[in-house]
């Protein structure tokens, strides 16, 4: 399992860790969804991705149903996999973001490719859990936003993968993929 984030995740790394053990989070502080984008695709290529990918990238641009539509493509390449898209949350200044929210939501509707980690309503009304720029998330904050995510691959993990026999077999996938690269590296 992945999640491919910007600075909230990177903030919320350790808490996301704890929550979902095993989780690999490939974050990066001003990532916006075309850079995103790219590191998805990079995980694939590498085949690093397994079978549930969490895409949080929201902050910095707007993640419109278009490239909601190339994350799913992208993520699904290659074998079923289920995808979780996150809300973001931010002042708003941050104009995208809402409208982001809007295409995010659509999509992990009745129907729609991904499931929702919706951040923005979990955290909506309580400024306490982020940091003064309204967007980062403090400890508190943190723990919420990895709750939420988990939730939501709990959901994911639950549902068929698109393609699929069955739900969503994360763990034992990865692992396997895990020890067979291992195994593929030449000793040093």
């Amino acid at each position: 399992m992945t999640v491919i984030g910007d600075s909230v995740t990177l903030a919320a790394a350790p808490a996301l860790s704890e929550a979902l053990p095993g989780l690999t989070v490939d974050a990066a502080v001003s990532r916006d969804v075309e850079d995103g984008i790219a590191a998805l695709r990079e995980r694939l290529d590498a085949g690093t991705l397994g079978g549930i990918v969490v895409v949080s990238l929201s902050t910095n641009s707007e993640m419109t149903r278009e490239k909601i539509d190339r994350v799913v493509e992208i993520a699904r390449t290659g074998e079923p996999r289920r995808v979780v898209l996150v809300t973001g949350q931010a002042p708003p200044e941050l104009t995208w973001v809402e409208a982001s929210n809007a295409a995010v939501r659509e999509a992990s509707g009745p129907g729609g490719p991904a499931v929702l980690a919706d951040w923005a309503a979990a955290s909506a009304g309580r400024p306490e859990l982020l940091v003064s720029d309204g967007v980062h998330p403090q400890p508190e904050g943190q723990r919420l936003y990895a709750r939420t995510i988990a939730d939501a691959v709990d959901r994911a993990r639950a549902e068929p993968a698109p393609g699929g026999p069955g739900p969503v077999r994360e763990t034992r996938r990865a692992s396997r993929r895990r020890l067979h690269r291992r195994r593929a590296l030449p000793a040093a």
